[in-house]
Formats: C-alpha cells, structure tokens, sequence
C-alpha cells in the first residue's frame, strides 16, 4: 500500500468531519451571540421598568379601574417574616407596573381580536358597547321581595303606589350582543316579578317606551355603563305623568360631559374606544334643598365637582346616601316616598315640581324601622324605582319592608 495514498485517503476522509464541526461551532457560537443580546436586551428592558418603578411616584387611585391601588406596605422584620406581607408586594408591584393602564389596552385589544367578548359578566357587543348580564336569580328572593312590597302597600294608605322596574340594554337591544347570547335569563326575571305584583300596585311595562327612545335615534343606555340616560329617563317620566298626576315643568337640558366611561369599563377590563356624554336637565321654576345624612345641605340634584373625576356618574345627587330628605317649593302638599337603587338618581329631578317633600330610601344602606319613616305623618305616593339587577340579587328591600313595628 502506497503510504502516500493511505494518508491522502486519511486526510480526504477527516475533512466531512472538520467541516461538520466547524459548522456546529460557528452555529453555536450565532446562538451564543443571539442569546446574549436578547438576555442584554431583556435586563435593560428590567433595569429600565424599575428605574421608571422607583422613579414615578405611586399611584393612589386608577380613574380606568376605579379602584385603589396598592400601597408598599410598611417594612418590618414581623411584617417580612409573614406571607401576607410578600402577597401584598406583588400586589403592589401588579398595581403600581409602570404603563399598567397602556398594558391594561393592549390586554384588552388582544383578547377581543382574539374572540373574546365576556369578561367579568360585562359582554363586549358588536356595537361597541359595554352590556352586563344578569346572573342566575332564585325564585326564593323574588318572591320574598313581592310579597314584602305587597305587604308594604297593603299596610300603609298611598293615593299611588307605582313601581318602575327599568329593564336593561340586555333586554333592550338583543341584536347587538355577541353571537348566541341571548337575554332569556333577566326577561323571564322581569316578567315574573311584575305578575306577582298586586293589582293596587301601578308597575307599567317600561320596555316599550325605552324602545321609542332607542327609535329616536337617542341612547337609552350609555355606551360603558349600566345606567340609563338622562334622555330615556325623562321620556319615561313625560310618558308617564298623567297616570300618575305628575306636573311637567319646562326643563333646560344640557352636556355637561363628553368624556364619560362608566363602571363596566372596570368592570370588564374592556377598553372601548368610545366614550359617552353625560345630559342634565334644569328647571328655573323651581328650586330644592336636598339634606344629606351627614348633615350635608345642597340646593341642586347635581353634583358638578364630580365632572372630570374617576366616576363622573355621582353628578347625579352624589355618592349614595341611607337618606335624602329633600324639600322644593311646588306649589303643592304633597309628599313621595321613594324607595330606589341609583338608577333613581336621574330621574329624582323630574318629580321636583310635583311634590313639597321627597324622602328617598335606599335600602341597601338604610337600618332604621321602616315605620320611622310615619311617625311624622303619611305620603302621598310611593315610588320604587330599581334594576333587576339590584333586585335580583340584593334582599335589602324585602328585609327593611318585611318591619312589622306595632301601629
């Protein structure tokens, strides 16, 4: 065998090997590179959010969540020895993320483009607007609450006893919300709770009259929150106002918001991309003074330094009160007691010109004997004006109508 050949055969042979090899190196050493600039580049993005962290003070509220954010909770070495201490940290640190509000939309952008359209019990409709749902209800609780209304009006003598139930934009606008949900569920709710009501009690359906506001052209309901408008309200009153006796006084309307976003934004965690304007209604004629139960006095239904604040739905008559005991000048004796959740609050200025006094009970918040409310003297009317979404869930009515003190 020729020693040259049998080398240059070694040799020829070795070079796949080297080749191969070399390769792989210089793979590795692309990845190795690779991985170094995004590890670099992953530590500076870190390096750079705890500069900002520590940098920008700490937020005390989110007007896009409406809510408080976490606090640093205090440092101790009791406090660091506990699991309830680092649970609040990370707390912190989820509440206090720099550009948490921008995450916060580009979460919500990603899950709509990727079909979602429910969160939290807040539909995100093909109109862009923000419905809830109604949850489950127990025949139990409705039942309860008739029975006590019922009871109620039995017991005490009222020249009207009216019940307005408002149903809402589930129930209103079926063919905006997402693709096979239907609003079975609060339809069925409403219906049972209006038959079980006694005769004596005027519970007109309000379904058809929000649907001629909606006609209109006008929104019955806000884009982002549960509330109806000031305009479906005042078209349910004027609608109303001969059955029930009620004066209709030339009202002033005005915007006094185009940036409202309400409740089920936070609610939701949907961002939309509208906002909605907020419309009140004045009457010169005539003027009010509203006692609040901290012993606060105003002479308006409306709150403005609410405007431009986190929740600019307390406009109307402010943050909800046990009772509000308020006194116009309409010329006439007449008094209302009302019973209400906060959809009242728009509507509350509308019945200024027809009663001297309006005490206005929310139950939610109310702890005296409902008979408290007689011992000095009767009402003329009685007013409950709710959702079903208070009602369906909520058994404060029932428990404070269910008092049974001696005549």
């Amino acid at each position: 065998m020729d020693p040259l050949n049998n080398d240059q055969s070694t040799v020829a042979s070795d070079r796949p090997v080297n080749r191969s090899r070399s390769l792989k190196n210089q793979e590795w050493s692309k990845n190795y590179h690779s991985a170094a600039v995004y590890g670099f580049l992953f530590v500076i993005l870190l390096v750079c959010a705890g500069l900002w962290h520590v940098l920008t003070p700490d937020r005390g509220y989110s007007a896009l969540e409406k809510r408080t954010l976490t606090q640093f909770p205090p440092l101790s070495l009791q406090n660091v020895a506990s699991a309830e201490w680092m649970q609040k940290v990370e707390k912190y640190a989820s509440d206090q993320f720099p550009a948490r509000d921008a995450m916060m939309h580009l979460k919500s952008d990603i899950s709509l483009r990727l079909g979602e359209t429910e969160s939290n019990g807040v539909y995100y409709c093909r109109d862009g607007s923000l419905i809830q749902k109604l949850d489950p209800w127990t025949p139990e609780l409705l039942e309860k609450t008739t029975d006590a209304v019922a009871h109620f009006t039995e017991r005490y003598a009222f020249r009207n006893r009216i019940f307005l139930m408002v149903p809402s934009a589930m129930v209103l606008s079926p063919e905006v919300l997402p693709f096979f949900v239907d609003n079975q569920l609060e339809t069925s709710y409403l219906s049972a709770f209006l038959s079980r009501l006694p005769e004596t009690v005027q519970a007109p359906d309000l379904l058809p009259l929000l649907n001629e506001t909606k006609q209109s052209g006008e929104r019955a309901f806000y884009l982002t929150d549960h509330h109806w408008t000031t305009t479906a309200a005042h078209h349910v009153f004027t609608s109303l106002a001969s059955s029930f006796g009620w004066k209709e006084s030339a009202m002033d309307f005005s915007v006094v918001s185009n940036h409202f976003l309400g409740a089920l934004v936070s609610k939701s965690g949907y961002v939309p991309a509208m906002s909605d304007s907020i419309l009140a209604g004045y009457d010169k004629e005539i003027s009010v003074r509203i006692s609040r139960t901290n012993g606060e006095i105003q002479s308006s239904f409306y709150r403005p330094e609410a405007l431009g604040t986190s929740d600019e739905y307390l406009f109307f008559l402010g943050d909800n009160e046990p009772m509000l005991s308020i006194t116009t000048t309409a010329d006439t004796d007449d008094t209302l007691l009302v019973f209400k959740d906060s959809y009242a609050n728009c509507f509350l200025p509308f019945l200024a010109a027809s009663y001297k006094n309006i005490i206005v009970i929310d139950p939610r918040y109310y702890s005296e004997p409902v008979s408290s409310l007689f011992m000095t003297g009767g009402y003329t009317d009685v007013l409950f004006l709710y959702s079903p979404h208070t009602l369906a869930h909520n058994e404060a009515l029932s428990i404070l109508l269910e008092d049974e003190a001696p005549e």
